[in-house]
């Protein structure tokens, strides 16, 4: 995906928050082929992830990456506020990134079976912001979800 995007001359970010994993990309231009690798990309990203062994533990390496550098004075914080306003849920001991031995050591079959259940194109939401016309994405969103 990064390496598709950058070479695009796109720019991503993403992020997993307590309710929502976000793909942000901003395209350089708005030409077809642009806009529909892009939609490819996105439509992979639904439900077509390999999920590789090799994949996996790169992407373990990148989240305990994350992990450490996450790992401040004001994430830590937040932290104890969560767990002072829910002591009792659970909410407060499971914060999107996971715990670190987690992390490390849940199979990849495990993954796998969390990514078939909840990353389809029925849980995603798409919005496009730009200069484009709108019958034109809603065309595509039909075309590729």
């Amino acid at each position: 995906l990064d390496y598709t995007v950058q070479r695009l001359g796109a720019h991503n970010n993403a992020y997993t928050s307590f309710e929502e994993t976000v793909y942000d990309v901003d395209l350089p231009n708005t030409e077809e082929d642009t806009v529909n690798t892009i939609f490819a990309i996105l439509r992979d990203m639904a439900d077509r992830a390999l999920l590789t062994e090799e994949k996996v533990e790169i992407e373990r390496g990148i989240v305990l990456s994350e992990e450490r550098s996450g790992d401040s004075v004001e994430w830590q914080i937040i932290l104890d506020q969560l767990e002072f306003l829910l002591p009792d849920h659970r909410l407060a001991q499971r914060i999107p990134i996971g715990e670190r031995d987690v992390i490390k050591n849940v199979p990849r079959q495990r993954i796998k079976d969390f990514y078939d259940e909840f990353y389809v194109p029925e849980h995603m939401t798409i919005v496009v912001v730009g200069d484009m016309m709108t019958f034109e994405m809603q065309k595509l969103v039909q075309d590729y979800f």
